[in-house]
Order: structure tokens, then sequence, then C-alpha cells
């Protein structure tokens, strides 16, 4: 019909003629792509139903919408979430690969928008000692920025300052170090 829908044709180009077309360079990178996206499949197919589930379910407005903060959805949000942290490190080690070898220069150290509402939850809730607890994971894989000014660290501090004020305690967070110490006694916060 007038050539608006033409149909596409599934031609099989042998790999001589594929490195002819793209060059040798461009042949080489999708080749060592291709290697690394079945190597990490699993893993980003995973991620991506996560998201995906995440994404198009609104769970966390759900969440957050509900009369009770401990409700069916924010469970399963932060479930969901957990899971994402799981695979963190294997999907950060694929991304940071894929970049190499594309040639592309990119920051790894920005948090996920799901977690970063995971820990707005988990705030909610008054979890601080899980708060702490990811964002020290999230440094320990690199990841310090969240959009604030303070980044990933000034969640911690937040965190801490309200788990003083629940608990009557006098934490206090060295960002340089990145230790929580009690400033009455000198225990170090675990």
């Amino acid at each position: 019909m007038f050539g608006l829908f033409k149909k596409k044709s599934n031609i099989d180009f042998t790999e001589e003629q594929k490195r002819y077309i793209l060059g040798e360079e461009r042949y080489q990178r999708d080749i060592k792509l291709k290697e690394l996206k079945n190597k990490y499949k699993n893993y980003t197919d995973k991620q991506f139903r996560i998201h995906e589930e995440l994404t198009y379910s609104n769970l966390y407005s759900k969440a957050i919408n509900q009369k009770n903060i401990f409700n069916k959805y924010s469970v399963k949000y932060i479930d969901l979430c957990n899971q994402l942290l799981q695979l963190l490190p294997k999907t950060l080690e694929y991304d940071k690969k894929e970049a190499q070898i594309s040639n592309l220069e990119r920051g790894f150290n920005y948090c996920d928008r799901n977690i970063l509402n995971m820990i707005r939850l988990l705030e909610k809730q008054e979890k601080y000692n899980e708060i702490i607890n990811v964002c020290n994971y999230l440094l320990s894989l690199g990841i310090t920025e969240d959009g604030t000014k303070k980044g990933i660290k000034g969640r911690i501090e937040k965190a801490i300052n309200n788990f003083n004020k629940k608990n009557n305690t006098n934490y206090k967070y060295y960002f340089d170090e990145n230790l929580i110490i009690d400033e009455n006694t000198g225990e170090v916060m675990k």
C-alpha cells in the first residue's frame, strides 16, 4: 500500500560481510558487547524485571499513601529493592565493562531512584539502622551521590540524628572516616 509499510528483510550477513560493513573496530566492539551481555544476562534481565514491576505497579505511591506505613505495599517495595541491592554489584560491574568497551565516560556513583525511595520509606517506618546499613552498603560499592548536597553520607547523618532523638542516644557521624561514635562513651556503632 503506497510503499509506506514495507516488510523488513531478514538478511543474514556472513561474519566477513559484517566485518566489511561495520569496520573491524566496530565489529570487534560488537562482539565484545554481545559476549558481555551473554555473561551478565541473568543479572540484567532480573534487574530489568524488578525495575519494571516497581515502575508499573506504583508500589511506592501505594505504600506511602496508606494510613499505616507498615502495609503490604511497603513490604513488597522493600523486598524488591533488597533484590536490586543484591544484584547491584554484578549490574554495576556490567555497566562499567560496557562503558569501557564502548569508550563511554560515565559516572557510576549515583544511587538508583528506587533505592532512594526505599530509604525514604524506611525513614517513615523509623528503621534507622536499616537505612544506615543500606547507605554503608551503597558507599562500599562506590555509590555516593543521591541528588542532594551531602549525598549518601548525608542520609546516614540524618538517620543517626533521628535515631538519637528516638532512642535518647548521642551518636555522631564522622564523614571522613565513615564512623559512627557515641559521644558519651566513645563506643563505635556497628
